[in-house]
C-alpha cells in the first residue's frame, strides 16, 4: 500500500512540473507569460499611448518600428502587476521573439516610480531570472504614470545587432531603474 501512495505521489509531483513548464514563451514569441492572465487593453490609455508614441519616435531615428500586439502576452512581473493595465509592443524585428515591449500604466507618476523600482528588483530576483534566457538584457524605465519593460535575447536572436540596436535606443527613454545581474 505504501508503494501505491509512493507512485501516485510521483505522478501528482510530475505532473505539477509538467504543468509550470508549460509557462515559458508561448508558441506565437515574445517571451514570458502568463496565461490565466488577462489580455493587453483593447485600446490604450492616453498616457500609455504617449509613452508609446516616444518609444516609436526614439525607434525611428534607428529605422525601427514599433507594432502593437493583441492576444494574451504577459512577462515575468511581481504579483502587484496582475491587475495593472498595459498595452504590449513589438519591434519590427526578422525574429518574431525579438523586440517585446510592455507598457504599464500605473495612477501618476510617484506609484509609477515605486512600481518600476519594483519590478526591477523583482526582474533581479531569481523567481524571475528563470523566465528569460541566461544571456537575456532587461529594461525597465518610467515615462510620466507609466513602466516601461523590454528585453532582449543576443544568443536566441535572429539578428542580434538589430535587436540590440533597437534595445538600446527604448533604453534611453524614460527614467532607468537597473536590472541588476
Amino acid at each position: 500500500m505504501s508503494r501505491v501512495r509512493s507512485l501516485a505521489g510521483t505522478l501528482v509531483a510530475v505532473a505539477l512540473v509538467v504543468v509550470g513548464c508549460g509557462r515559458g514563451v508561448p508558441a506565437g514569441g515574445l517571451g514570458p507569460e502568463n496565461p490565466t492572465a488577462a489580455t493587453p487593453l483593447a485600446s490604450v490609455t492616453t498616457a500609455i499611448e504617449t509613452s508609446a508614441s516616444v518609444l516609436g519616435s526614439a525607434l525611428a531615428a534607428g529605422g525601427y518600428e514599433l507594432d502593437s500586439v493583441t492576444g494574451s502576452f504577459r512577462s515575468s512581473e511581481p504579483a502587484s502587476f496582475v491587475s495593472v493595465a498595459r498595452a504590449v509592443y513589438r519591434v519590427r524585428l526578422a525574429d518574431p521573439d525579438d523586440g517585446a515591449v510592455v507598457v504599464y500604466q500605473l495612477p501618476d507618476a510617484n506609484a509609477a516610480g515605486s512600481a518600476a523600482a519594483d519590478l526591477a528588483e523583482y526582474l533581479a530576483s531569481g523567481s524571475a531570472k528563470v523566465n528569460y534566457p541566461a544571456d537575456a538584457l532587461v529594461s525597465v524605465a518610467q515615462l510620466g504614470p507609466t513602466v516601461i519593460l523590454t528585453w532582449f535575447s543576443p544568443g536566441r536572436s535572429d539578428d542580434p545587432d538589430a535587436a540590440r540596436g533597437a534595445f538600446d535606443l527604448m533604453a534611453t527613454v524614460g527614467r532607468a531603474y537597473q536590472v541588476l545581474p
